[in-house]
């Protein structure tokens, strides 16, 4: 081996040591001060839970002595605890209060009871074993904790501890006295002389209770925490080093797997790139990185809204398909790309330039809205006393709504307002099978009723599956008797108003259902017919009037719309629809509508 390969070995050695140490350095303190304060929690809240259940414990325990003694002793021979009862000559002038509290003799602990009578003391003697007995077999205690009673006069009482014969030893009174903290510092002793010392009242009677319980239960608690915390920290040395080893064999491995996915790409004939989870090119082709330097925000553009898709996505398998309009008109495919796991792992980006292929699609729209101009009428026609104006906007160049006035005599005069599913070239075609089919059917039927039974059937025969539901409505005008009749299924309802009640308006909702349902026509349809006054504006829309929304999803909605119509009714037709269309505009603030919109302004005079 030469000296310069072995120079290169000890160099790469030294770097190897000085990383390891500064690795260990930079995980293993953190880690520690981490640790201690793990463990320092973990201690306060046993700490205080073991308090809260001690205090609950005394508070239950208190209350079953209290009970049991107020049973048992009571100033009366029938007291199954009586032993004695005597009384002494008194010389004290003051009055005595009656007195009650345990006193030890010959060993014993008994219960005394005293209390003036005149110019006597009374006093009563009782046994209190039973009291022992209570203590040492309550379901609430446990071998590790003394309980003790105390007179509130002279802090003398009984003990649990049975080594004591149930006396209160020194070493109780001590820690009664003066209960230690525990500090940290003591999970390293042997033993520790801290201990709980949880006290409770008896409400009724002259005594409390107190639970003593040792903290070294606790202490040995986070001791073994403090091990396995040690244990731990020495698995996730080895863990990490051994996962080092790994991580760089599959770098290598990720590496070359990149220069096969980097050949791929650049042999796509679009532009195209692989990218991470955080869109960071993994590998880009040669197409792509031309169109980034001659169009240099592109990038920035498609990582922007990549980012606000992937954001608002509920699912992790959707593929995204946009167009970003420029100079040119590119479309940009998001499509998620997947290892082992159910997440994606990236993205692949797909871009294509559709200047060309839009350009195309604009011309077709546009001639096809040219033919669909000479569908729908404008509103020139003279029809002898009405005046009316059409508004139509479709939601693309060419739309699915379909209107038409037709003049059926000298007097009568019949406009129509109908909504096909969907938008855009399909739509428009559906709207010119029902204008024609509307039109065979008014050319051979005056009854309004039959007119709106075969439209239904029709449309159900003609229409592909799923397009034959169309919400229709249209209104007959007979001037001579200044009356209409009314048709409307499923659509949004005709509003009426009188000009000398410009306030008071009527609307006619739905009469019948949506044509083209598989329902019973002959059960279902109906014709409204009502005579009108001189003077009075009647009004038609589509729902896509309805749907226009503002930046807050808010919809311009009914309500608004019969209110417009209640508070206008002064203005001229033209007036009238062009403040309508300034309304609606406003409400939107430029976004775009979501349907094709088109209304009637009909003014009877």
């Amino acid at each position: 081996m030469s000296k310069l390969n072995q120079f290169k070995i000890k160099l790469q050695s030294k770097f190897f040591i000085y990383y390891l140490i500064l690795f260990s350095l930079f995980f293993t303190l953190p880690l520690t001060v981490f640790s201690l304060f793990l463990v320092q929690n973990f201690y306060s809240s046993l700490i205080e839970k073991e308090e809260d259940e001690l205090l609950v414990k005394s508070k239950a325990i208190s209350a079953s002595l209290e009970s049991s003694i107020k049973d048992r002793i009571y100033p009366s021979r029938n007291s199954k605890e009586w032993l004695s009862n005597y009384r002494v000559a008194s010389n004290q002038k003051t009055s005595l209060e009656p007195i009650l509290k345990i006193v030890w003799e010959s060993e014993s602990p008994s219960f005394h009871y005293q209390r003036r009578i005149g110019s006597e003391i009374e006093i009563w003697k009782f046994r209190a074993d039973f009291l022992i007995d209570k203590m040492l077999d309550s379901d609430l205690t446990s071998p590790q904790e003394t309980i003790i009673i105390l007179n509130n006069i002279d802090q003398k009482g009984i003990s649990s501890v049975i080594e004591d014969n149930f006396q209160i030893n020194q070493a109780s009174k001590e820690i009664i006295e003066g209960n230690k903290n525990l500090s940290l510092l003591s999970l390293f002793r042997k033993s520790s002389d801290s201990h709980f010392v949880i006290s409770s009242r008896m409400p009724t009677l002259p005594f409390h209770l107190i639970i003593i319980k040792s903290k070294n239960e606790i202490i040995s608690k986070v001791r073994l925490g403090l091990i396995r915390i040690g244990i731990s920290f020495i698995l996730i040395i080895i863990f990490v080093t051994s996962v080092s080893y790994f991580i760089a064999r599959y770098m290598a491995e990720l590496k070359k797997e990149k220069n096969k996915l980097s050949s791929f790409v650049n042999n796509l004939p679009i532009g195209a790139a692989i990218v991470t989870k955080d869109l960071k090119i993994i590998a880009a082709n040669k197409i792509l990185n031309q169109i980034f330097e001659e169009n240099p925000d592109l990038h920035n553009e498609i990582n922007k809204d990549s980012q606000f898709r992937m954001n608002s996505s509920k699912t992790n398998i959707m593929k995204y398909v946009w167009e970003i309009q420029r100079d040119k008109t590119w479309e940009v495919t998001l499509s998620p790309w997947f290892g082992e796991g159910s997440d994606p792992e990236g993205y692949s980006i797909i871009l294509r330039d559709l200047t060309a292929k839009k350009l195309m699609f604009e011309q077709e729209m546009e001639m096809a809205k040219t033919i669909q101009e000479e569908y729908l009428p404008n509103d020139k026609a003279d029809f002898n006393g009405l005046k009316f104006k059409v508004f139509y906007k479709p939601y693309y160049q060419v739309g699915g709504d379909y209107y038409d006035f037709i003049q059926l005599d000298d007097d009568r005069y019949l406009f129509v307002m109908a909504d096909v599913i969907g938008h855009g070239l399909q739509a428009a075609m559906m709207m010119t099978v029902v204008k024609v089919l509307f039109l065979q059917i008014t050319a051979t039927s005056n009854d309004y009723l039959d007119i709106l039974k075969k439209l239904a059937v029709s449309i159900k025969e003609n229409l592909p599956p799923g397009k034959s539901i169309v919400p229709l409505h249209f209104i007959v005008f007979n001037t001579k008797d200044k009356r209409i009749d009314y048709a409307n299924a499923g659509h949004p309802g005709l509003i009426y108003q009188e000009k000398k009640k410009e306030k008071d308006t009527q609307i006619f909702d739905k009469l019948n259902p949506v044509l083209g349902l598989p329902l019973n026509a002959d059960k279902f349809l109906k014709i409204v017919s009502l005579s009108y006054s001189s003077n009075s504006r009647f009004f038609l829309f589509t729902d896509g009037l309805m749907d226009v929304m503002n930046p807050a999803s808010v919809p311009y909605g009914e309500e608004r719309i019969q209110n417009f119509v209640s508070n206008n009714g002064h203005l001229s037709i033209e007036e009238f629809s062009s403040k309508l269309e300034s309304e609606i505009l406003s409400h939107s603030e430029g976004r775009r509508y979501p349907d094709d919109i088109t209304w009637f302004v009909i003014d009877a005079e």
